[in-house]
């Protein structure tokens, strides 16, 4: 059952029964009224009888108090110890103030109106309005049910990963996915993360045209390209539906306003010379790859523009979100010892650095050296950036391990940026047709606060 915080007034007339109702249901509930520590709830008139007369100085000396100090104490562990939040009106800002913690730590808020209460815009922020106690406990109920269907961890995720298997766990209970039973060397096992028949409902996509797109991209693509249509539609681990539910927007906001696009992306990305977008593509391998790094490295995404002096550009995305890029390395290191050579993008010793193993040419040097491998084969300028999340526990590493190796008018080529930033600025900058595809998309993948 859940562990309610409820927030409400010593006035309040009906927070009695509401904590008796919900402890007869099974919840465990937090009574401010009659806290753990035994000494009775507080009240400022226990402290001087004429508090409401007080000046801010004695009011500040008053929050010092050993009673008040005791109370913030056990209120904040229960705030902290609590899933979910009850707002009980009518009540003051001291409830509204709990309520508005809660929410800013990912927890549920209920807001509760057994009476009549006066309009309030920024309920809105809350999970649920409700005058029936009965609704409540239904809202209730059908979170924990969705809790207790997360699916099994997997022994084998760091902390940072089982967080993502988690987040997207929690997306697809909420979506009422059933789990797709995984079949591994060890038996089968019932990971959140997976569905059955996505490529069929486009469930791991944020809107259809997305999911349209995906099964375009599938049903068309050439023999060299690597999208994996398994992975694509039913794994919602996985980083490669995580751009396109990115990218695709913004190439569909493209397609309907290239000057409105340009605005968005140039906002969202002021470091690089955008006059303006031409192109939003994802999942991007040159036809000639076999020249470009000898293997089938790709762009997950790939923003292609004009330059401020009138020179053609792109910019080589690769999201991340539970791997990590000091994997996967290049399966011909002699191609890409030659590219190095011909870009003379590094340091002189970069290259005995890698013959003699002191540089392995992980996943972030191959996209490095495809990005300008392509541009100087088109006659573009190239940038590459590496979008991640901001507690990704080894991106700043990892793109440090190549900057630091390159010549330093090179090392502004590469880039990370935090998809949280990335994402409020599409979220502030865009339409609002494409705003809310944005934070459903925050919600979904950057939502940490909801696993702690």
């Amino acid at each position: 059952m859940a562990k309610i915080y409820v927030a409400s007034s010593w006035r309040n007339v009906y927070y009695p029964e509401v904590v008796t109702k919900l402890r007869e249901a099974g919840h465990e509930v937090y009574d401010f009224r009659n806290p753990p520590h035994g000494q009775g709830g507080f009240k400022w008139q226990n402290l001087d009888p004429n508090y409401d007369k007080w000046g801010v100085d004695e009011y500040k000396k008053g929050l010092q108090h050993p009673s008040s100090e005791l109370q913030f104490k056990s209120d904040l562990d229960a705030l902290n110890w609590a899933d979910t939040c009850l707002l009980v009106l009518p009540c003051g800002r001291s409830a509204h103030t709990e309520a508005g913690w809660m929410k800013g730590a990912g927890k549920k808020v209920i807001v509760y109106i057994p009476e009549i209460q006066e309009a309030e815009l920024m309920y809105k922020l809350f999970d649920l309005v409700s005058d029936s106690l009965d609704e409540v406990n239904q809202y209730l109920q059908k979170n924990m049910d969705i809790i207790k269907d997360l699916g099994d961890p997997y022994s084998g995720d760091s902390k940072f990963v089982a967080k993502c298997r988690l987040l997207q766990s929690m997306y697809r209970a909420e979506q009422g996915l059933a789990i797709r039973p995984y079949k591994g060397r060890d038996g089968v096992h019932y990971y959140g993360n997976y569905i059955e028949g996505g490529e069929i409902s486009g469930a791991n996509f944020l809107a259809d045209y997305i999911f349209e797109y995906a099964k375009h991209r599938v049903e068309h693509r050439e023999k060299y390209e690597t999208i994996e249509s398994d992975r694509l539609f039913n794994n919602l681990l996985s980083s490669q539906p995580m751009a396109f539910n990115l990218f695709c927007p913004l190439r569909k906001l493209l397609e309907e306003s290239p000057e409105e696009a340009t605005r968005v992306i140039k906002s969202a990305l002021p470091m690089f010379p955008i006059h303006h977008v031409t192109k939003v593509d994802l999942e991007f391998i040159p036809s000639n790859y076999k020249d470009m790094t000898g293997d089938k490295s790709a762009m997950d995404a790939i923003i292609c523009f004009k330059a401020e002096d009138g020179k053609d550009g792109f910019i080589a995305i690769e999201t991340k979100y539970s791997e990590n890029l000091g994997t996967n390395e290049a399966s011909n290191n002699e191609k890409s010892l030659e590219i190095i050579k011909q870009l003379k993008c590094f340091n002189p010793d970069v290259e005995e650095k890698i013959k003699s193993k002191q540089i392995k040419l992980t996943q972030i040097y191959r996209n490095f050296l495809l990005s300008e491998n392509y541009g100087l084969w088109i006659g573009a300028e190239s940038y590459s950036i590496v979008l991640s999340p901001k507690i990704h526990p080894s991106t700043d590493d990892e793109v440090r391990s190549i900057t630091n190796e390159m010549r330093p008018e090179y090392q502004g080529k590469l880039q990370n940026l935090s998809l949280e930033s990335f994402t409020d600025k599409l979220i502030y900058e865009s339409p609002e047709e494409y705003a809310d595809i944005f934070r459903r998309f925050r919600d979904r993948y950057l939502s940490f606060d909801k696993v702690g």
